[in-house]
Parts: C-alpha cells; sequence; structure tokens
C-alpha cells in the first residue's frame, strides 16, 4: 500500500514522513525516542488535513511494530542525513507502515 492508501480508513492519526535525532531511551525495552521532521500531519477521516507542529514520538520498537496494522508494499531510503554533505550512509531502508497507540508529545 502507498501512504495515501495506508491513511485511509484512519479516523483521526499522525502522518509522519521523517524521524530524527533518534536515540535508544532503555535499549532492553527497546525504548526509543526521535523528533518528527519535515513534515508530520494530521489524518482525519482517512485524509491527510493540515500540518503539525513536530513532535517528540517515545515508544518502544517492538511495541509499534506488535501493533503495526499495514505496511507499504515498496520499501525506500527513509531518514536519510545531510551529515558531512552525506559522506557516510545514513538512514533505514523500510516500507511505510501504519501502527496504532504510538505516543507522541508535543
Amino acid at each position: 500500500e502507498d501512504e495515501a492508501a495506508l491513511c485511509r480508513g484512519v479516523e483521526r492519526g499522525i502522518y509522519v514522513t521523517r524521524l530524527w535525532y533518534s536515540n535508544a531511551v532503555r535499549p532492553k525495552q527497546t525504548l526509543v525516542t526521535a523528533v518528527t521532521r519535515d513534515g508530520t500531519f494530521l489524518v482525519e477521516n482517512g485524509e491527510i488535513t493540515r500540518p503539525l507542529a513536530d513532535m517528540r514520538l517515545t515508544d518502544s520498537v517492538l511495541g509499534i511494530l506488535s501493533r503495526t496494522q499495514a505496511l507499504g508494499a515498496r520499501a525506500a531510503l527513509a531518514s536519510q542525513g545531510e551529515f558531512y554533505g552525506r559522506r557516510f550512509a545514513s538512514g533505514v531502508v523500510c516500507p511505510p507502515l501504519r501502527a496504532a497507540g504510538v505516543r507522541f508529545t508535543a
């Protein structure tokens, strides 16, 4: 499913295009924190309705994966950094996903 298809059926949610400043808070519990960047949007009734201010995500990686409802069909490089003119590879190759109950704070 592409991103628009992943938004369909979401009554109210948050669409995140990129995360940065990702860090492990409690590695043994897979608890991580990150800040949204370059596009965070409100999803209402299956449609992206308006932009949101950047937010902090703090949640368990295993928890998010266990609450995953759908995956996109195509994996792509996500979160590519601008570190030293891209001399060093960075980022994650992954499909977009829809998960319930991801914890965000303003």
